[in-house]
């Protein structure tokens, strides 16, 4: 099987796996790379930025726990 590495959805799926894998970083790095790829694709964008929202209510939460 051969992936091609400019095709946005390949990078969505990828995004999908991190965020399984409760890997926020990779996740919203593979929603930008889909997003960058298929700009009118608004499905990217918003994958992007809920992924990008979870971490930082949660660096938020640890942040509240340290006080």
């Amino acid at each position: 099987m051969t992936l091609k590495d400019n095709q946005a959805s390949v990078y969505a799926n990828l995004g999908a796996v991190y965020q399984a894998l409760n890997d926020p970083d990779n996740a919203h790095k593979a929603f930008q790379k889909a997003a960058a790829l298929d700009p009118k694709n608004a499905t990217y964008q918003q994958l992007g930025s809920q992924v990008a929202d979870a971490k930082q209510a949660e660096q938020y939460q640890q942040a509240l726990t340290l006080h």
